[in-house]
C-alpha cells in the first residue's frame, strides 16, 4: 500500500471515528437531560421512551427504539456525576456528624447510593438539587431527602483586572432522613453546621 492511499484511509477512518463520537456525545447529551428533567427511578423508563422522539427529530437515519442497556447507562451516568458532586459530599458529612443519626444508624455511616434524582442542576451559574440518597450504619437504614441550592458564583475584576471568584456554599431547604421500617424521621435541617 503506499504512502498516500494509507494516509486516506487513516484520515477516513478518523473522520468515521469523529462522527460517531459526536453522535455518542449527542446521545449521551439527550439522555442526561431528559435524566435530570424526569428524574431517575420510577419516572426514568417515562423519560427514556420519549427519547427515540428527539433523536429521530434531529437525525432522519435514528431508529424508533432504543437498547434497553440506554436507560441503565443513563442512570448510572447521572448517579456518577450526582455522587461526584460537592453537595453529596457536603451531605454525606453533615450526617455523619449528626448525633441524633448516629444514634439511630449507629457507626460508621455509609451511603448505599442514589435512589433518586428529582432535580440536579449545578454550574457557576447557580445550582439546584432535589433527590434521595440511601443511608445505613450496623442498626439501621434510611432514606436521606436532600433539597439544596446554592447561589451564583461571585466573579468580581481586581485591580489588575484578573478575575477573582468565590464559590458559594449548598444551602439545605430540607435535609430530612427517613427510616420506612421504623416510621420514623430525622429532621436534619436544624443541626446542619
Amino acid at each position: 500500500m503506499n504512502t498516500s492511499r494509507f494516509l486516506g484511509l487513516t484520515c477516513g477512518l478518523l473522520a468515521l471515528f469523529s462522527l460517531v463520537a459526536i453522535g455518542s456525545c449527542a446521545l449521551g447529551g439527550a439522555i442526561l437531560t431528559t435524566a435530570v428533567a424526569a428524574g431517575i427511578g420510577q419516572t426514568f423508563e417515562a423519560a427514556a421512551d420519549a427519547l427515540p422522539i428527539w433523536v429521530s427529530e434531529a437525525d432522519d437515519l435514528a431508529h424508533s427504539t432504543i437498547s434497553p442497556a440506554v436507560p441503565a447507562f443513563a442512570e448510572a451516568l447521572v448517579e456518577r456525576i450526582v455522587t461526584s458532586s460537592d453537595l453529596y459530599a457536603q451531605t454525606l458529612s453533615e450526617v455523619r456528624a449528626s448525633s441524633d443519626a448516629q444514634e439511630v444508624l449507629g457507626w460508621p455511616i455509609e451511603a448505599e447510593g442514589v435512589h433518586q434524582v428529582r432535580k440536579f442542576e449545578n454550574s457557576p451559574w447557580g445550582a439546584q438539587a432535589d433527590m434521595a440518597i440511601g443511608i445505613r450504619g450496623p442498626q439501621a437504614s434510611g432514606v436521606l431527602t436532600v433539597t439544596a441550592h446554592r447561589f451564583p458564583t461571585l466573579i468580581e475584576f481586581d485591580a489588575t483586572g484578573i478575575v477573582v471568584t468565590e464559590a458559594r456554599e449548598w444551602t439545605y431547604d430540607q435535609l430530612l432522613l427517613s427510616f420506612p421500617d421504623r416510621q420514623e424521621q430525622i429532621d436534619l435541617l436544624n443541626t446542619v453546621r
